[in-house]
């Protein structure tokens, strides 16, 4: 699918979860998401499989302090000054539903798109300058590279016999020389794009060619028609 068709199914899921409030409707989104990036292959379920825990500990802790500090009118129960009503409960419920949709539309939408097929598509289809496109591009490829050089770099203090750290003050020792070693790294790689960047002669010219062109295919036209069509069904019935 064109990367177009997928950008706007991202916008239209938006769209709903951004205009819905219950937590029925909420659910039922997010559960049409999981389903669809399940049915999408093992290299989207190993992608989800790796952010339901992230995810996880931060939407379980945001569900209960929502939960117990939101207002309402009809109480759940009562403990001592603490009074937990459902139309707390149902807001927990829809937001912390929302933020989990819109972290795994955009996970899928990264794990199924080459970064240079997003570069095509705000160019040619989008008409974007191709400096602010490029500029997206490295975010989109640095973000794998720089985790998989975080991996790397634990995997050698291992290797050299560092001790799991100890209390508080060995933790933030660990995490400087982590952080230290990332952004060094960091540094040495956006200086040599940079240098190839100058070399290439890049911003030179207002316009340039390209080698692959990415026309949007007649399944992606109507695959994006039918994602406006759900979008405007759903926000006129419902």
């Amino acid at each position: 699918m064109h990367p177009l068709a997928k950008l706007i199914a991202v916008l239209c899921t938006t769209i709903l979860v951004l205009t819905y409030s219950t937590a029925m409707i909420q659910g039922v989104i997010f559960l049409v998401v999981v389903a669809i990036g399940l049915s999408l292959g093992k290299h989207v379920r190993r992608v989800f499989g790796k952010m339901a825990r992230y995810m996880l500990v931060f939407a379980i802790p945001f569900f209960f302090i929502q939960w117990i500090w939101l207002p309402g009118s009809t109480p759940w129960f009562t403990w001592g000054p603490l009074q937990v009503t459902y139309e707390a409960l149902n807001y927990a419920a829809a937001i912390t539903f929302r933020l989990m949709t819109l972290f795994l539309t955009s996970a899928m939408f990264m794990a199924t798109t080459e970064p240079r097929d997003v570069v095509l598509m705000l160019t040619q289809q989008l008409r974007v300058p191709y400096r602010f496109a490029y500029a997206v591009s490295l975010a989109l490829r640095f973000l794998p590279i720089l985790s998989e050089e975080a991996e790397t770099i634990r995997t050698t203090h291992q290797i050299r016999g560092m001790k799991p750290p100890r209390g508080v003050r060995e933790h933030v020792q660990a995490w400087k020389r982590f952080s230290i070693a990332i952004f060094t790294n960091s540094v040495r790689r956006m200086q040599m794009t940079a240098s190839a960047m100058d070399t290439k002669g890049f911003g030179a010219y207002p316009d340039r060619t390209y080698w692959r062109e990415n026309p949007v295919s007649i399944f992606s036209c109507v695959a994006m028609g039918v994602y406006v069509a759900a979008t405007a069904f759903c926000l006129y019935r419902f």
